[in-house]
């Protein structure tokens, strides 16, 4: 994994079928509406529903968002890609790198996703977790680290006992597997590490409104969690060196 270096270094290496052209990020990474054509409800149908409601107990109530909710949550998109291009670098590029489209849905309980079956593709519920920018920039960071990992577990499972259950997340109610608490410390490690790095940006901050400057300067929620999935991985996860490996990078980055 080259002490796993940049995302750009290391798909560049060793996944170059995943990389696209150079271009801008609007350019490719287009805003659909969910369940407007026949396609994306095969979609839906084949991929999303089924791998949801697989791993959780509660219906997945996947709808057309309404236009003006469209529009709010395009803006908020565009906003937050701004703001990584020009002031989080490598977490821009691993958007312009791993993402093709943002899907945006209405659901009441999903939030955002990625699908390994649907490579490329975030989904976005339009909803009030998107009606701020850091927040929305949360989501993105978020659902493009997993992205992230799924290529990486091409290469290696990087842990033994991932369809081991019965453990907690900050992320979803349900018991979940150990694959899903590794992927959860991967992301709340890419999103603490970016929006760290965002806060230190006065000229950013001034920016924003002061509630959003306030999620940023205070990520002790995350860290928390992140601690507690660290914890059970720890207490329970069969690491490959290379998971292991990841797994001290990651803590690394997070007691910076």
């Amino acid at each position: 994994f080259h002490e796993v270096q940049s995302i750009v270094d290391f798909l560049a290496s060793t996944t170059s079928r995943f990389l696209t052209s150079e271009t801008e990020v609007r350019a490719y990474c287009s805003v659909s509406t969910a369940i407007q054509e026949p396609t994306e409800d095969a979609i839906f149908a084949r991929v999303i529903r089924p791998e949801y409601e697989i791993t959780s107990p509660v219906p997945a109530d996947l709808q057309s968002p309404d236009a003006s909710s469209l529009r709010r949550t395009r803006e908020h998109l565009d906003a937050a890609l701004e703001i990584l291009q020009r002031y989080e670098a490598p977490s821009f590029e691993e958007v312009r790198i791993l993402v093709t489209e943002f899907t945006v849905l209405r659901s009441e309980t999903i939030k955002a996703g990625t699908s390994i079956r649907s490579y490329g593709r975030v989904w976005l519920a339009q909803s009030a977790d998107c009606d701020d920018v850091v927040t929305c920039i949360e989501a993105v960071v978020h659902e493009v680290a997993h992205l992230y990992l799924y290529l990486l577990q091409l290469h290696d499972p990087l842990l033994t006992n991932g369809a081991e259950s019965g453990f907690g997340s900050p992320f979803r109610p349900d018991p979940r597997p150990l694959s899903g608490i590794y992927h959860a410390m991967f992301v709340l490690a890419r999103t603490i590490r970016c929006l760290r790095s965002l806060s230190e940006s006065r000229a950013l901050l001034l920016n924003l409104p002061e509630s959003a400057a306030r999620k940023l300067l205070n990520l002790d929620e995350l860290e928390a969690n992140f601690d507690a999935v660290v914890s059970i991985l720890l207490d329970h996860a069969r690491l490959t060196p290379h998971g292991a490996r990841l797994l001290q990078l990651c803590q690394g980055d997070v007691s910076k």
